[in-house]
């Protein structure tokens, strides 16, 4: 019996690994990964209050603030169970391999729904810097939203990373631009986001998946044969959103201003139940949608 459980084991755990390594992948390519093993993960950042100022001389005043900003987020765990009778597993050799791929898999597409399920909680979600005090967006801002404030004092001074706009060619031309646009608030820094081309990633829903291939993908750009200047430009997140499937973001993954907290990756363990007669599967994770206290990086629409 004993033999028998370590075999299970083993090809149970060989098999759970290879599907999670291949689930993985996608969020590399947009997502930041935190493995913090905490019960809270804090995320800060320091901001100035105004640019470098010409150094004359000496008593030329060059002091600015530093602001400092936060935001907090707990870990969720996540676990299932899953038991067969030693009966079916030596009827059925592969069974346990089937199960631990089932699991790896479940597990995968649950931590994708946590990750898509937070971009588009975005457009509703309060903004960590929300406020009319220097270095914060004004009043009751989200974080993805019109009319952010950049310096504070300077009325009409704002940058806006919400459209509700259909994806298409000009409205994600404009979202690139709206990018490399973007200045940082408390001291309006332009940022040239989204230089690094390898950096940026479009993130659609399944129903624009086709539409996001073509514009990113295709060799030309119209019937004229125009050069397609979006091709390679950017990579693909596809995920079928929840709530608004024809929502899509852009994000310069460099800005690091999404991310997945994994906490405790997906594991498995397999042993007998009390009685020996059954074979317990138990699956579970630690996992977390996460943003940054700025939102530097990330452009949303939110189509209506």
């Amino acid at each position: 019996m004993a033999n028998s459980l370590s075999n299970i084991q083993r090809t149970s755990f060989e098999v759970f690994e290879q599907v999670l390594v291949q689930g993985t992948s996608d969020f590399e390519r947009v997502a930041e990964i935190v493995t913090t093993d905490d019960k809270n993960l804090t995320r800060t950042q320091l901001q100035g209050v105004g640019g470098f100022t010409a150094y004359s001389g000496v008593g030329t005043s060059i002091t600015k603030d530093l602001l400092s900003g936060k935001v907090t987020f707990s870990s969720s765990p996540k676990a299932k169970d899953h038991k067969v009778t030693w009966s079916d597993v030596k009827n059925n050799p592969e069974l346990p391999g089937q199960i631990s791929a089932y699991l790896a898999n479940q597990a995968m597409a649950d931590i994708h729904a946590i990750f898509a399920a937070g971009m588009e909680s975005l457009f509703s979600t309060g903004h960590p810097l929300a406020g009319t005090g220097a270095g914060q967006v004004g009043a009751s801002k989200n974080f993805i939203d019109t009319a952010l404030r950049v310096v504070n004092g300077s009325s009409g001074d704002t940058q806006s990373n919400l459209f509700t706009q259909a994806l298409s060619r000009s409205a994600l031309v404009g979202a690139i631009e709206t990018m490399r646009k973007w200045r940082r608030v408390g001291d309006g820094q332009n940022l040239n986001l989204g230089a690094g081309m390898q950096d940026l990633v479009l993130c659609v829903g399944a129903v624009n998946e086709d539409l996001a291939r073509s514009l990113i993908g295709s060799d030309y750009q119209s019937a004229e044969m125009q050069t397609n200047t979006l091709q390679n430009r950017m990579g693909l997140y596809v995920y079928p959103w929840a709530t608004d499937d024809d929502d899509w973001f852009v994000v310069d993954r460099s800005q690091r201003p999404v991310g997945l907290w994994l906490r405790e990756r997906p594991f498995l363990k397999v042993g007998e139940s009390d009685n020996g007669l059954d074979l317990v599967f138990s699956c579970g994770f630690h996992a977390d949608f996460i943003y940054s206290v700025e939102g530097a990086g990330i452009i949303g629409s939110n189509v209506a």
